[in-house]
């Protein structure tokens, strides 16, 4: 299609476009249903079957009430709620990790609070944040907020909820490590077929020089298991997406997610192994969710009966509500979790923001270096094998170097965790029992002063 997209979306002319192609097969077939017509649309246009739903539904919102399709109208749709995607656009998770490394080696090795904008200085030679604004949204995004210190200043540092989870699960890992289980590492990942090295040499007569592809291609979603002793025998899984939005997270779900758990994992994990996952939606599936505020009294009643909580009956809904939200997190069960007991493994989640603690990230990384430097013509069958041939020949000796550099990690980030309470204390003001209020955030322009506050010793 030769009209532009602005912002990532369909701009009038090409919704006006793709309407008028509906309306012609429609014209052409006039006994076909609808679904049809919006597959059709979507492969001669280039746009997913859903956008097409949405631009056809909007035409027959706007179209004239004589019924003439011709005289319906479009319009550009809003750019204002694209901010969010231009920021994760300029920072990946391991910008993110970075960006909290430099926050954490302020406090332990420089012996600085840091700022908003002493951070920028020290990252923008490493990646292009724009202005202090968008780094100062990215660190709140990040679980970080701002606490008065002795001086009145703003100390930067992590809220409570995340360092916890970061702390239970460093925790957790040592401890399984001290006991000599296996940790297997589990993600999902994805290569497209126009993925190429930058740059390769070749023979000037050779037809299979390597070419950068003007368009993405498709997608090869992979998913895969391993830990120290190299990848999980049999557990590799890979799959042409269907989906064609922006997240290859979208190309999994639930019920795919847990046939490969049960097909593809389980069978092939040593005996009291610890996987270890994120936090991504199809991994959470709670088995005994809690009701929300909106719930119906009887399942409130409900919940708690089966979870053995006490309550009055003469209790109204945001009395049983107050009582459910003070239990929910501690009775949270897992349906993912309950398969893997049963077979006596145990799962761990990692850590908001932290892909640097899963060693396949690693291995991700090293396979696709190899795809880009043998993929010569572009096609996901051809991807698909040579993803397959590099993780068959990486074993122990590959997994053992990146997993001892988590192992590194874990370690530093634990003995950091002791160092910052000591220094946290030191920087904040406290009024008896209480501090700053959880939700004392900064504000995009609070961090004007460019100095640096030394700590003491």
């Amino acid at each position: 299609m030769s009209s532009k997209i602005k912002n990532g979306k369909a701009n009038s002319q090409a919704r006006e476009i793709i309407w008028n192609v509906f309306n012609y097969f429609k014209d052409k077939n006039e006994y076909m249903a609808n679904c049809r017509l919006y597959t059709m649309t979507a492969e001669a246009t280039g746009y997913s079957t859903m956008s097409v739903k949405r631009i056809v539904y909007e035409g027959k919102k706007n179209m004239d009430l004589t019924g003439n399709s011709t005289l319906a109208t479009f319009t550009t749709p809003d750019k204002k709620r694209n901010n969010v995607t231009k920021i994760k656009a300029l920072v990946d998770d391991f910008d993110r990790c970075a960006l909290k490394r430099t926050i954490t080696d302020m406090y332990t090795v420089d012996k600085i609070v840091p700022t908003v904008k002493l951070i920028f200085e020290k990252q923008k030679q490493f990646m292009n944040l724009g202005s202090t604004r968008t780094l100062n949204r990215i660190i709140s995004e990040m679980g970080f907020k701002f606490r008065k210190t002795e001086t009145n200043r703003k100390l930067l540092i992590e809220k409570h909820n995340i360092r916890l989870k970061r702390i239970e699960y460093l925790k957790k890992i040592l401890d399984f490590r001290r006991q000599g289980r296996k940790i297997v590492y589990t993600d999902e990942s994805y290569v497209l077929s126009s993925h190429v090295a930058n740059k390769s040499w070749s023979s000037v007569d050779d037809d299979n020089t390597v070419k950068q592809s003007l368009s993405k291609g498709k997608r090869l979603i992979i998913i895969h298991a391993g830990g120290e002793e190299g990848f999980v025998p049999n557990a590799l899984l890979t799959w042409e997406a269907q989906s064609s939005s922006g997240d290859y997270h979208d190309n999994m779900n639930k019920d795919n997610y847990y046939k490969w758990v049960t097909e593809k994992l389980l069978p092939n994990l040593r005996k009291n192994s610890v996987v270890v996952l994120d936090n991504a939606t199809y991994h959470c599936h709670q088995s005994n969710r809690a009701p929300s505020s909106n719930s119906l009294k009887k399942d409130m009643v409900n919940w708690l009966t089966e979870n053995n909580i006490s309550f009055n009956s003469t209790m109204f809904k945001p009395q049983l509500y107050d009582i459910i939200r003070k239990h929910k997190q501690v009775l949270v069960k897992y349906s993912l979790d309950g398969i893997l007991s049963k077979e006596g493994h145990d799962i761990i989640r990692l850590p908001p923001y932290h892909p640097d603690l899963n060693p396949i990230e690693m291995i991700w990384s090293q396979v696709k270096q190899y795809i880009a430097k043998q993929n010569h013509n572009g096609s996901i069958k051809k991807i698909a094998e040579l993803c397959k041939q590099k993780m068959e020949s990486m074993g122990d000796s590959e997994w053992g170097a990146v997993c001892a550099n988590v192992k590194k990690l874990e370690e530093e980030m634990w003995k950091n965790e002791s160092f910052m309470d000591i220094e946290m204390d030191k920087l904040t003001v406290t009024y008896g029992d209480d501090t700053t209020n959880d939700s004392d955030t900064s504000t995009e322009d609070e961090d004007d002063d460019l100095g640096v506050a030394p700590l003491q010793p």
